[in-house]
């Protein structure tokens, strides 16, 4: 990390905006193991979720 103050505001700045920007990747991922819909991620178990939505 640069010594200079603003060196190391840009710096940390561009560290904040590169994990910002994973963090949208990663949401979906994320409440698809805490909802335990592993099994839905392909799309014959969408297919499958869609027809018992439907008959509900």
């Amino acid at each position: 990390m640069p010594r200079d103050p603003v060196g190391e505001a840009q710096t940390l700045q561009w560290t904040i905006a590169a994990l910002n920007s994973l963090e949208m990747v990663t949401v979906p991922w994320w409440f698809l193991e805490v909802t335990g819909a592993k099994d839905t991620i392909s799309p014959a178990g969408w297919k499958a979720d869609l027809v018992t939505w439907r008959t509900c």
